[in-house]
């Protein structure tokens, strides 16, 4: 997917891209990829900040788990209105 491509879906969910400045714009469109992950899949493990994940098709489900293990349905996300950054629990 083209920088501008993603500059186009960014304009349009981000109230804010215009308020930023072309620099930073661009770095951020420069460093988007586009990703597709099969069914069930594990994206995160946790061990770092795995940047603003935009799902355009499908859903996301986010999950806390416990020191023992145990896990929790955080939130269930579908097409585009889910933009969450995953960071590592402290």
């Amino acid at each position: 997917m083209s920088e501008k491509v993603f500059e186009s879906i960014y304009r349009e969910i981000f109230p804010f891209w215009e308020k930023i400045s072309d620099e930073d714009r661009e770095y951020i469109c420069r460093n988007s990829y586009d990703v597709t992950y099969p069914k069930g899949k594990n994206i995160h493990d946790g061990s770092e900040c795995s940047g603003v994940i935009l799902v355009r098709s499908g859903s996301l489900r986010l999950y806390m788990m416990s020191e023992e293990g145990r896990t929790s349905l955080c939130t269930a996300c579908t097409k585009a209105i889910c933009v969450c950054c995953l960071l590592p629990a402290f």
